[in-house]
């Protein structure tokens, strides 16, 4: 499916990412929750103090934000910029 840019128009709260994004976002996603449950283990394995494990709130809210921007084809930053990128 291809999309032209000249028929699109932005609307606020609707798809603004196409599916090269969408892909770019899962993709995202599974390399944030792979990162972080390696990064658990890690501490885990070491030994490291509890509070450590504070630090993959990060990585795992940006897997989140990614998962999300991939189901809802959405994504906050664009809608921010009244961007789209239908590729």
């Amino acid at each position: 499916m291809e999309f032209s840019t000249d028929q699109l128009e932005y609307q606020p709260g609707t798809c603004n990412i196409g599916p090269k994004q969408q892909q770019k976002r899962l993709h995202g996603a599974i390399a944030g929750f792979v990162f972080t449950i390696i990064a658990f283990v890690l501490i885990v394995i070491l030994d490291l103090p509890q509070y450590t494990r504070l630090l993959l709130f990060f990585p795992l809210f940006g897997a989140f934000v990614g998962l999300y921007q991939y189901t809802e084809k959405f994504c906050v930053a664009f809608a921010a910029l009244a961007k789209y990128n239908m590729n």
